[in-house]
Formats: C-alpha cells, structure tokens, sequence
C-alpha cells in the first residue's frame, strides 16, 4: 500500500515555484571553505537528469580541494530522476569499492545526525573517495526509495516536495579512504547548515 502511495504521490503535481535565490548564489564561500570554481554541465546532460536547479562546485581549504554536485528539483514529481553513482560511474568506467554507511553530528535545526554513502572510485590513475545521499525537504535517505517514501509521508506538511541528490568527492592521491572521509565529513559540518537554510527558503 505505501508503495502505491508513492508512486500515485510522485505523478501528479501542483505548479512549479522556483526558489528565490539560484544555488550558485546562495551556496558560496563556507566556513572554513572557500569558493574556487564552478565546473558546467551541459545542456544535454542537464535535461536528461531534467534538473530544476543545480551546482557543480569547487571549495577549497589549506590546499585540499573538495568538489560538491547538487542536482535540484522543485517538485515531488521528479523525484528519483537523480542517477545512482553506483549505476552511472562503473557505465562510465569507474571501479567501485570499499562502500559504506556514516552518519555524523551536525549542528542542524532538522538533522541530530546526517546519513550518507561513501565509496572508493578508480579510474586509471584517478582515485577520489565520494560521499552521496539523497534530500527530501529537511531528510536525508540512503536510496531514492527512502526519498520517495519520506515525500509521500510529508507531503501534507511540505507541499512543495523539494527533493536533491547530494555528492560530495575529494582526490584520494596517496592517502587512504579514511582520511578522504575525514575530510568530506569536515566539509559537510559547514555545507549541510547553509544548504538546510537554502531548502527552507
């Protein structure tokens, strides 16, 4: 029954209100990060993941960089259009290893504690850990089912249905998936508070 739920929840939808502020204006410089570059998508790419918004950016801190992807959307309707990394990064030639579950302490007005993926991608010579997770309104879930569940769930409470995808990768060089994750979780303390208040605007 939950199942049907969700899928009759996701097709139907009320009219689409873009936010006030796009992301690449209100995601800039972070504590402790600072904005370095943004990397464009094409115009292709952003119509077949049919993003209502998104941002593609590079921080920076005490010379470690860190890369941050937010695939945007408006609307419960397009929930799960987001692609998996574990889908579309071995179609893209990545190896993929050592994948996990973490949560860590936030210091967030809706999250104690934020669930995310993390996972070793190779390709050649380029090895990055990744950190991924997918939003529904204030939530954070480990799989678009999750996500889809948790907008049928609220959908009397959030109407809007703003739901994202959420990745976040760092070069592993010679350092080992640990460090890489140690960093990533740094980086998300200062992300996650600016993109709750993004969300709730």
């Amino acid at each position: 029954m939950i199942s049907a739920g969700v899928f009759l929840y996701v097709q139907p939808d009320k009219q689409v209100i873009p936010k006030e502020t796009p992301l690449e204006k209100a995601i800039l410089d972070l504590d402790g990060w600072t904005f370095q570059d943004d990397i464009p998508l094409a115009s292709d790419i952003v119509e077949e993941l049919q993003l209502d918004d998104y941002l593609f950016r590079v921080f920076q801190k005490e010379g470690l960089q860190i890369t941050l992807y937010i695939g945007y959307y408006f609307t419960g309707k397009k929930v799960g259009a987001a692609h998996d990394p574990l889908v579309c990064f071995p179609g893209q030639g990545w190896k993929i290893s050592k994948r996990d579950e973490r949560r860590i302490q936030l210091n967030s007005k809706h999250l104690d504690r934020l669930p995310f993926l993390t996972m070793v991608a190779e390709n050649g010579r380029e090895k990055s850990e990744i950190a991924y997770w997918f939003q529904a309104g204030h939530s954070a879930h480990l799989s678009t089912f999750e996500q889809k569940l948790s907008l049928f769930l609220n959908q009397f409470i959030h109407p809007r249905g703003d739901n994202a995808f959420v990745r976040v990768s760092v070069s592993l060089d010679a350092n080992t998936p640990e460090w890489g994750v140690a960093i990533i979780s740094d980086f998300l303390k200062s992300f996650y508070p600016v993109f709750e208040e993004y969300i709730a605007h």
